[in-house]
């Protein structure tokens, strides 16, 4: 994983479950990780409960994968603030009945 450290990864469904154990494993291999779920609150009780180092690190973003304008929104964010993403972790999705 050193070669990932200092990268910018981004996880979907970030404030709980898998999506959450997943932003703390990536903080821990010291990347830069941008938390995206439609619970900001939950991401910021999260990044509170993290060591000082590690929430330096952490980037809570509103987004719902629902909405194709949220998403350009958070990535827009993360383009103009980190300059991109290096990983794409897609830990959220949507159900479309009859699709």
């Amino acid at each position: 994983m050193e070669r990932w450290q200092n990268r910018v990864a981004a996880v979907t469904g970030a404030s709980s479950g898998i999506g959450a154990a997943t932003v703390k494993d990536l903080l821990k291999a010291n990347l830069i990780v941008v938390g995206l779920a439609r619970r900001l609150e939950r991401m910021k009780e999260l990044k509170s409960q993290l060591p000082a180092e590690q929430q330096k690190r952490f980037h809570a973003v509103a987004c719902d994968v629902s909405s194709q304008e949220s998403v350009d929104k958070a990535f827009d964010w993360i383009i103009k603030e980190l300059g991109g993403v290096d990983i794409l972790i897609n830990n959220a999705g949507i159900f479309v009945a009859g699709q």
